[in-house]
């Protein structure tokens, strides 16, 4: 018989290494591209979205990033699917902070306009503090304190524009008011000590009164 012509030998072993080879590679890129695919279904889910912009616009608020925190809470008060009524307070209190109270208003007048009954008495009086008209300021500053006669913001708020009347003993008392609360407080400092400046070089007002109604 004649000689068989030679061939190279192909060990199982070596045909499983390079399948496994082939076949992981494969595996790496396909998980690769599911994994991409899954990301991005996810990031584009509305709920997803939702939560994900309210939880960047709150922390932004809490570290004082009121503009940073704007653009998250317009997405979420123009999205039908998001708690609208949330986005629209946490705008007006951005926007106060970064002294635009007519934009503030605007917002503050959606949320009411939705009648959930949440009493925003606190914030009106602010935005229109802000706004220098200390008549309607202090319409709601005192709707408050007829509830609640210790409450710290209304009576600092009270405090400034009686100070501001040059009405210094009234609006000491107001700021003593205040004292309750470490925030508002610290916030009053100047002005008592601004009443106590004017009060040794006897700048006061003949419409001062001794005691806070």
């Amino acid at each position: 018989m004649g000689k068989q012509p030679e061939t190279n030998p192909v060990t199982n072993e070596g045909i499983k290494k390079e399948y496994l080879g082939l076949d992981l590679l494969t595996w790496i890129i396909l998980g690769f591209f599911v994994l991409l695919t899954l990301v991005l279904a996810v990031r584009s889910y509305p709920p997803y979205r939702m939560l994900s912009r309210r939880i960047a616009a709150t922390n932004a608020i809490k570290e004082q990033r009121y503009a940073d925190a704007i653009p998250y809470l317009l997405d979420l008060s123009n999205n039908p699917r998001a708690d609208q009524k949330a986005a629209w307070i946490d705008l007006a209190n951005a926007y106060l902070n970064l002294k635009q109270p007519d934009i503030a208003l605007k917002y503050l007048d959606q949320f009411q306009k939705a009648n959930t009954g949440r009493n925003i008495d606190d914030m009106l009086g602010w935005a229109y503090f802000e706004k220098k008209d200390h008549k309607k300021a202090g319409e709601y500053f005192t709707r408050i304190l007829r509830e609640k006669p210790d409450d710290p913001q209304a009576n600092f708020y009270l405090g400034v524009m009686l100070l501001d009347g040059g009405k210094l003993a009234e609006a000491g008392q107001r700021f003593q008011r205040a004292a309750g609360d470490p925030k508002w407080d610290n916030m009053a400092v100047p002005y008592r000590q601004e009443i106590a400046k004017r009060l040794q070089t006897k700048d006061t007002a003949t419409t001062a009164t001794a005691v806070a109604k």
